[in-house]
């Protein structure tokens, strides 16, 4: 943070206008939809407020804390395939995807399809049900599913 002189609160107001202005080219790229620059100011103002309240009710403001994340093969003779989804909420639409991968890291398959109409929980439950259908016609019998919905991975599965 050195760049914005140790000021947490400057690196939050630019790391969101980077992103909504990045946002807002890629819909005006490829749906010819543009938002004008005070409605860009308002959303910048919208954004760093909650992010600031929701740092401040959990209590980790001011705490650096890093997350590391790895992924970890699956056994030998078995495949991992990695799951995720995105839920338009104004369009109500799914699209999901997922990679294959065997116990050397090898890419064997990836996916993606646009579900249609749907919810958010739905948006986590089709790639689940999506990738297990691509290793399945792939004749991949000894599957591990990773998912990043807590919600999807504690339900009551149950494969017929």
């Amino acid at each position: 943070m050195a760049i914005f002189g140790g000021n947490y609160a400057h690196a939050k107001l630019f790391a969101v206008l980077c992103w909504l202005m990045w946002k807002n080219r890629n819909k005006f790229i490829f749906q010819q939809i543009s938002n004008r620059p005070n409605k860009i100011v308002y959303r910048v103002e919208y954004f760093v407020s909650n992010i600031h309240e929701s740092l401040l009710s959990s209590g980790s403001l001011g705490i650096n804390q890093s997350v590391r994340v790895k992924w970890h093969p699956p056994c030998s003779g078995w495949v991992k395939v990695s799951v995720d989804g995105s839920y338009n909420m104004n369009r109500h639409c799914l699209m999901v995807g997922g990679v294959v991968r065997d116990s050397a890291r090898n890419w064997l398959e990836v996916f993606r399809k646009y579900i249609g109409r749907g919810s958010t929980l739905k948006s986590e439950l089709w790639p689940i049900l999506t990738g297990i259908e691509v290793a399945l016609l792939r004749n991949y019998s000894k599957i591990i599913v990773k998912s990043d919905c807590l919600d999807a991975i504690e339900m009551n599965w149950e494969i017929l």
